[in-house]
């Protein structure tokens, strides 16, 4: 369910393609791959949440080298190719990194999450604890 879920977070916000269109940035596939892996792994665990602080601040900062690196970032597009083949395929490898299959327990998503959070990665960053 994880795996279907950040794909389909993934393919629903794709950007769509242009004739002239750069392909996108590193750094601006990490940023979308960790903004939606982060999400799902928070709408699964009732203790993890999105520190939402740390999200927009990097997200703003993302904005803000695309447009210096000459993105178009009043378009829906951003004058960029549509990543959304390689975000799937750096979420599937997260997935196989936390040996998250179609239909993991609960328990394993959210220890998934935690390993993240432990390690500092930038989906770790995006998540906090919260008190139940």
């Amino acid at each position: 369910m994880i795996r279907t879920a950040i794909i389909c977070v993934t393919l629903g916000s794709a950007v769509q393609v242009q004739a002239a269109d750069r392909p996108a940035p590193d750094y601006f596939i990490d940023a979308v791959m960790a903004t939606t892996t982060a999400k799902q792994l928070a709408l699964a665990c009732a203790d993890i949440s999105i520190n939402l602080p740390v999200v927009s601040a990097d997200s703003g900062a993302v904005m803000d080298r695309l447009k210096a690196d000459g993105f178009d970032t009043a378009t829906d597009t951003l004058g960029m190719t549509d990543p959304s083949a390689q975000i799937a395929a750096m979420q599937v490898a997260f997935l196989d990194k936390h040996n998250l299959q179609e239909g993991a327990a609960q328990r394993d998503v959210c220890s998934a999450a935690r390993v993240e959070m432990a390690e500092g990665s930038q989906i770790g960053t995006y998540l906090m604890e919260v008190a139940q």
